[in-house]
This record gives structure tokens, sequence and C-alpha cells, in this order.
């Protein structure tokens, strides 16, 4: 079964990611646990990556899973809001995610 669209072309990210460490996908299988050709698969989009794969992958080839999946990455997405975080002083840091929580949970309603 052929990966669709919406998978986002992971199994490129992966072969790119592999190539630009210089390893091979046999190598990159016997780090996972995997078989080359499990590798092979995942890399021509014939299958999906599992969570715990991805989780693997991302170990193994020392990247953060936002590389294998940009789309998802909330740091990337609120690249700013993450900054201006960063600005505030640890202890105020709490009440703002004390202040986040609650208006969540009264979204929730």
């Amino acid at each position: 079964m052929r990966a669709k669209d919406t998978e986002l072309h992971i199994g490129r990210r992966i072969k790119k990611l592999r190539l630009a460490k210089g390893m091979t996908q046999a190598e990159l299988a016997e780090k996972l646990d995997l078989t080359s050709g499990v590798i092979s698969r995942l890399e021509n989009e014939e299958s999906m990556v599992g969570v715990y794969t991805l989780l693997g992958l991302s170990r193994a080839l020392g990247v953060g899973i936002e590389e294998i999946l940009p789309e998802y990455s909330l740091k990337e997405k609120y690249k700013d809001l993450y900054e201006l975080i960063g600005c505030i002083p640890e202890g105020k840091k709490e009440l703002l995610l004390e202040g986040l929580k609650k208006t969540l949970e009264a979204m929730k309603s």
C-alpha cells in the first residue's frame, strides 16, 4: 500500500537525513533492530512510520523529531511565542503556565 500525499513525504526526509549521516539502510536498520527492507519501504513511502519507529529514527539519526516531521513542530510554528517565553524569568513562567492551563480547561466546557 502506497503512502498518501498527506503522509508529508516522511520517507524522503528519512533518506535525506540518513544519507547526510553517511549511513546505509542496513546500518540504520541495525541501530533500530529492523531489517534494511523495512527502512527501504519507509524511505520509499510504501509503509507508514509508527511512533516508536519515529522515536528510534530520531535517536539513530541524531535529530529532533521535528526534523523528520517539520510540519508538526510547534516550536517552529510558534517560534515567536517560544522566544517571548524564553525571556520570562523562571518564577513567572510558572504563573504563565498556570494561567494557560486554566484558560484551556475553560475552553473545554
